[in-house]
This record gives C-alpha cells, sequence and structure tokens, in this order.
C-alpha cells in the first residue's frame, strides 16, 4: 500500500548467505545446526542477519528461514531491526508510526532514516521513535505488543527528503522544487527533540541532514544543541549561507564539537566569506579527517584565502573543493596543502560539468 511505510534492509551478507547453506546442505537437518554453528563462530552475525528480513521474502534461506527469523523476533512478535529506513513522504505520519512502532522493536535500533518528513511532520515521528518529552522510556524486554519502548542507543540519524540521493538531483528538483524535506523550524524541532532524549543524544554518532532547505537559522540551531560526541555532521545540498556558515564555525570551536570527524557542507550558498570562516575553524580542529566544501560558491579569493587555513592539518584525510568557480590561480594553494597536510590522500577538484570555469591543465 502506497499509504504503509516501506521498511529496507540492508542485504544479508555473501559469507553469511555461503556459510548458511553449507550448514544446511551437510546434512543440518532444519538447518537449525548451521546456524548455531553460524552464531558460535561468529557472535556477531545476529546483527547482520537482522539487517535483511523485508515482508514475507523472510531470509530466503529455505528452512534455516525459520529458524533465523525465530531468534529475530520477541515473544510479542516484534522484529528485533537494528538498521531501519522508511518512507514517510505519501502516507501521515501517524501511520508510519503505527506501521513501525507495531512491527519493530525500538530499542534495538541502532540507525534510522526517514525520508520525506517535513516541519509538521517531524515533531510527531521523532516523539513517536525517540519518546516525547517529558516521557520515561520504558525498558527492552517487549514481551508485550508495543515496540518495547522508545529508541535508545540510536548511533544514526538520517533525516532527508528523499532516499535518491546525488543520483536524483534534477528529479529531486523537478518533483519537490526547493523546498523539498526539512527546513529551519523542522530542524530546530528535530534537534530540541534530541536535546531530550539523553539517550539518542549521548550515543548518536551521524546526523544527516542533507537533502533538505535548511538555511541560516538550521546552522545557528546546531550551534546551540549540538550534540556532544557526534562524528559526522553531513548538511550536504542544503540552503546555509555566509551567516550560516559563521555560525556553524563557532560551534566547530566550541569543546562539544570536538569529536566530529567528518563535515559535508557541498552544495550550499557559502560563498567566499563562509567558506573562509569554515576553513579557519577547521584548520584549527584537530581531528577532522573529512570536508565537503564542494559547489558552494567559492572563487579563486576565496580559495586563496580558505584553503591556507588548512595547511598542515594534522588529521585531515580528505578535501572536496570541486565544482567552484576556480581557475588555475588557486592551484598554487592547493599544492602548498597537498605537500603540507601528512595525511591527506583524496583532493576532489572535479570542475562543472557544462561551464567553461575551471582549472587547467597546466
Amino acid at each position: 500500500s502506497r499509504t504503509a511505510a516501506v521498511l529496507a534492509m540492508r542485504p544479508l551478507p555473501l559469507w553469511a548467505m555461503c556459510r548458511l547453506g553449507a550448514g544446511a546442505s551437510a546434512g543440518a537437518g532444519d538447518g537449525a545446526v548451521g546456524l548455531a554453528a553460524l552464531l558460535s563462530s561468529a557472535p556477531s552475525v545476529g546483527h547482520c542477519l537482522a539487517d535483511h528480513v523485508e515482508g514475507p521474502a523472510g531470509l530466503a534461506l529455505g528452512s534455516t528461514c525459520r529458524a533465523a527469523a525465530s531468534s529475530l523476533h520477541v515473544a510479542g512478535g516484534l522484529r528485533i531491526w537494528p538498521h531501519v529506513s522508511t518512507s514517510v513522504a505519501n502516507c501521515p505520519p501517524r501511520d508510519a508510526v503505527r506501521a513501525l512502532t507495531g512491527a519493530v522493536l525500538l530499542p534495538a535500533v541502532r540507525t534510522l532514516a526517514l525520508y520525506g518528513a517535513k516541519d509538521d511532520s517531524i515533531a510527531e515521528l521523532l516523539d513517536a521513535f525517540l519518546g516525547a518529552p517529558g516521557s520515561t522510556p520504558s525498558g527492552g524486554g517487549g514481551g508485550g505488543g508495543g515496540s518495547g519502548g522508545a529508541v535508545g542507543g540510536l548511533e544514526a540519524l538520517r533525516l532527508r527528503c528523499s532516499a535518491k540521493g546525488g543520483a536524483g538531483a534534477v528529479e529531486k528538483r523537478n518533483s519537490f522544487g526547493d523546498f523539498a524535506g526539512l527546513g529551519d523550524t523542522g530542524a530546530r524541532t528535530a534537534l530540541g527533540r534530541l536535546a531530550v532524549a539523553p539517550r539518542v543524544r549521548a550515543a548518536l554518532r551521524s546526523l544527516d541532514l542533507a537533502w533538505n532547505h535548511l538555511g541560516d537559522g538550521a546552522a545557528e540551531a546546531l550551534r546551540s544543541g549540538w550534540p556532544v560526541g557526534l562524528r559526522a555532521l553531513r548538511l550536504d545540498w542544503n540552503a546555509i549561507g555566509e551567516r550560516g556558515a559563521e555560525q556553524l564555525a563557532a560551534a566547530l570551536k566550541a569543546p562539544a564539537a570536538a569529536a566530529l570527524q567528518e563535515l559535508d557542507l557541498r552544495s550550499n550558498p557559502l560563498g567566499d566569506g563562509g567558506g573562509g570562516s569554515i576553513c579557519k575553524a577547521a584548520g584549527g580542529h584537530g581531528g577532522l579527517r573529512w570536508l565537503g566544501l564542494g559547489e558552494t560558491s567559492l572563487t579563486d579569493a576565496g580559495a586563496q584565502g580558505a584553503v591556507p587555513e588548512l595547511m598542515g592539518h594534522p588529521s585531515l584525510e580528505g578535501l572536496d573543493i570541486g565544482e567552484n568557480a576556480l581557475t588555475d590561480a588557486s592551484c598554487e594553494a592547493l599544492a602548498r596543502l597537498v605537500t603540507s597536510a601528512p595525511r591527506l590522500r583524496r583532493l576532489v577538484l572535479r570542475g562543472y560539468l557544462f561551464e567553461p570555469t575551471r582549472i587547467g591543465d597546466h
């Protein structure tokens, strides 16, 4: 049904499929022996198995499916799925909530992706999964018919307008326009919900807010509500400008952001001023490993001022500065960065697809 939330899991690893199949074909009866042998030799395989149990297809492992499926459910029938991805674009929030909370053991969820949430629906969705403000999370036994409580140890949260990613840029624009997904109001709501969910806030390591229409207000909200312990922040394909970049730069300098390793701001109109602010803050952030500044309206003048701020960076492994209005005039600064940053392994200088402005052969 188009009005029901669609759950999508990762495929079962090939090595697990092969070992399960071998166990079943070696006289393992109904497959339980093969499964038990696999679980005993690789205790973490339960996590992998839970990645793929999609509807009636199950694990497609013949009789082994019954043994595996039984181990992936609690007594009340809720599924143990650490990785949950669902589209809420074509259904009311209450239907998405009902579909997930009636099927998945929420305390077992470690990564949650919600596609298509909007400013007026994000509060209801996050209240259902993280627990409403002021509520007390229940335990994760799951013996009854409910969801077993709220999500607790959530390590990654993704809130995007679409699951298509960069390959669907044109389709996204044609289908949704420039105001798809969350705006500043939705971002403030989401960060506010994280702030009052202490268990989630403490465990969260990755926050993906790409492919929305976040602006400077969202950057300001991030500065004031930064999740301590966050390692990866994706804000690409949004509408953050120079003022928002200054807010993010201030956040990077604060102790709360000390754990951050990856920051992606690709396809935001930061301009020369915003790019300079981010690079200056990143230059003093010793643990940063990846910085995405592609398609952020940088010019040669901006790059010549911003790139030197990253000189000698001790941990930077990758920098995306492609699809900006850069020419040969920026290459000297980039060359000095390459020779001075000891761990730099990847430098993206991809030019415009349809514009003549680009770095030349020399």
